[in-house]
């Protein structure tokens, strides 16, 4: 009888654990391609929806005929300077302007008066010593304001609201606001808000643009045309400041944000926070006009007016988000020369210098169109600041930015 030859297709326990090693390795090998890519594409699908979201609110200003803007909201509101949290934006809204507010009655009027208080006790209380109201006590407190209580400066700071008529205005109304007069005075911000009793609202009016010229009596104001320079009852419009409409937010994917640490203004590096330290910590409303111009980019309660160039946000991972000025690269393969090059196996630890893993959304603040480019970056060269050599930061982003302005919309891919 011929015997067969008993064939064995088993693996012994060396050749498995070779088998099992090669595939460690190949995993290691994988892996970080594979997260970098995973990466990538959660940070194409948030430029994606960044731009999306922006082109929504520049509809609704066209259909509302109001301004309407976006709302990104900061992670935190650490007082810290430079907190991560508050330099990360994972939210987004739609920002709408509420309509102007005329007062509760179809003839609402406010007294507007030129004075000023804590600046003498003409200025304070009408005509000193004189009991300008007649109830037989001189200069006391409801003589505030009375005819002839000016500090002869032509500008009317206070505007004065009857608030037993207009019981909607202290809920309404804050500081920050807009307001002008009969219609077509000059727009003033409202700074300050007083409840003087329970019939009465005082507001603090200003104008930017306000030029003094010298008199022997004091500075007087010049110029632009005050609404007029007496005690007036004047009819009123007030321009509330924008607030979170009740749209749906923008929540974006997790692993991905806009980083406001290298979002900004034209390609100067000019950062947001350069409005006004008052919006370090608080939301950022890029505002629109109807036409999907910009209109405004600032805070909550503040008007920074139009921008002079256009707006950039950088798209990039949450754990990169830093101040650009502080580090540069992950020192753990090259210590000595971390912050001038980046080498095989290093780890961009900004996402302004992660290259083309980070995206930018760009904003034309003429015309409000919306642009997605790659971020492009170039090692910068190195500065010397108090004897520390350290990287030339702005200037890359000046580079980003430049090429993200001139460079080919890639439309998120």
């Amino acid at each position: 009888m011929l015997s067969k030859r008993r064939r064995n297709f088993g693996m012994t326990l060396v050749e498995l654990l070779v088998v099992i090693g090669i595939g460690v390795i190949l995993l290691a090998i994988v892996a970080p391609v594979f997260r970098n890519n995973v990466g990538e594409q959660k940070v194409r699908e948030t430029t994606r929806m960044v731009q999306a979201y922006v082109a929504k609110a520049q509809a609704t200003a066209a259909q509302t005929r109001r301004p309407v803007g976006v709302w990104l909201e900061r992670l935190s509101n650490d007082v810290t300077v430079n907190a991560p949290g508050t330099l990360t934006c994972v939210q987004m809204f739609i920002a709408e302007t509420p309509p102007p507010y005329t007062g509760d009655l179809i003839d609402s009027t406010c007294m507007l008066r030129d004075m000023n208080y804590g600046q003498g006790i003409d200025g304070e209380w009408g005509v000193a010593n004189v009991d300008d109201d007649g109830n037989g006590s001189v200069d006391d407190f409801n003589e505030r304001g009375w005819l002839d209580s000016d500090d002869g400066d032509g500008m009317p700071e206070t505007a004065s609201f009857n608030t037993a008529i207009h019981q909607s205005f202290d809920s309404l109304v804050n500081v920050g606001d807009f307001i002008r007069f009969d219609h077509r005075s000059l727009f003033f911000t409202i700074t300050n808000k007083t409840v003087i009793s329970a019939n009465e609202i005082d507001v603090t009016i200003f104008h930017p643009n306000t030029i003094w010229t010298a008199s022997p009596a004091g500075p007087v104001w010049a110029s632009p045309p005050a609404p007029q320079s007496a005690t007036s009852l004047l009819s009123f419009q007030i321009y509330r400041r924008p607030e979170r409409a009740l749209a749906e937010p923008l929540n974006l994917p997790t692993g991905a944000c806009i980083d406001l640490s290298a979002s900004g203004f034209g390609n100067s590096g000019v950062e947001f926070s350069a409005i006004s330290p008052a919006i370090a910590n608080g939301p950022i409303l890029i505002m629109f006009t109807p036409s999907g111009a910009v209109s405004s980019v600032g805070g909550i309660g503040l008007a920074s007016g139009p921008p002079q160039s256009d707006i950039h946000l950088m798209i990039g991972t949450p754990d990169k988000v830093n101040p650009p000025n502080i580090v540069a690269w992950d020192e753990r393969d090259n210590p000595t020369n971390a912050l001038t090059t980046r080498n095989e196996g290093e780890e961009a630890l900004s996402n302004i210098m992660a290259g083309n893993e980070s995206r930018w959304v760009t904003i034309g603040h003429r015309n409000g169109m919306v642009g997605t480019t790659e971020n492009f970056f170039v090692t910068p060269v190195m500065v010397s600041v108090g004897g520390v050599f350290v990287p030339n930061v702005l200037q890359a982003v000046a580079d980003a930015r430049t090429y993200a302005i001139t460079g080919r919309t890639t439309g998120g891919r």
